[in-house]
């Protein structure tokens, strides 16, 4: 509402209110900011959709990256696995034939050593195709059996052979060959599974291994 004022004089004025302090510039101004205020926010909303959704992408190729890796992994393995008991199976400069297999739940003449489960004795002949000597140690072997790994017994391997060393810290000389047995303390399964395998390598470190079917 607009206001009069009389002057010393007897004259009468209108004063009139500022634009910006009426009622509808000040409803103007609060439309203004709450449009701008929302689109503030479906600007964060759509930023926020994204993300997601290059998240979701992301990890969808992850997935298949991995499903490729591991799809690969194991068409090496089973291209690995083709030699059997027989087989002359070269690794690097090292040859090794697996003979035969026996079982037993005692192994030694005068001392014994008895398996917790099932010893599985792997006769088998190393031969050293290198130009320098061959330290062959039980470590060169490991019997796998799905996801399950095997470790040579020491103690049961000397019995099988005999009382002697067998492979253990034995040295080979370029050209030669020797014959042994390996024993592993398995379960009656592992023995009569189809799957099983006898890993070998080429020296201490295993840079390469090859994969030998035992059944």
């Amino acid at each position: 509402m607009s206001k009069h004022i009389k002057d010393e004089s007897g004259r009468v004025y209108v004063e009139r209110k500022p634009f910006y302090k009426k009622w509808w510039f000040i409803f103007l101004v609060i439309l203004a900011i709450g449009g701008a205020f929302s689109g503030t926010k479906a600007g964060n909303k759509n930023e926020t959709s994204e993300a997601n959704t290059t998240s979701e992408v992301t990890n969808k190729t992850f997935e298949v990256s991995q499903t490729e890796t591991t799809s690969s992994s194991e068409t090496a393995q089973v291209e690995k696995s083709n030699f059997k008991v027989g087989d002359t199976v070269t690794v690097g400069d090292v040859v090794y034939v697996v003979n035969g297999l026996e079982s037993a739940k005692t192994l030694g003449n005068y001392l014994t050593e008895t398996a917790d489960g099932t010893y599985l004795v792997v006769n088998l002949t190393i031969t050293n195709n290198g130009k320098e000597s061959l330290s062959v140690s039980d470590s060169f072997f490991k019997v796998l059996s799905g996801d399950m790994e095997y470790s040579p017994d020491s103690t049961a391997s000397m019995y099988a052979n005999d009382d002697s060393q067998g492979f253990w810290l034995e040295s080979i000389n370029p050209g030669l060959s020797k014959t042994g047995k390996i024993a592993f303390d398995v379960t009656d399964s592992v023995i009569a599974g189809p799957g099983t395998q006898l890993q070998v390598q080429t020296g201490f470190w295993g840079t390469q291994t090859e994969l030998i079917s035992l059944n």
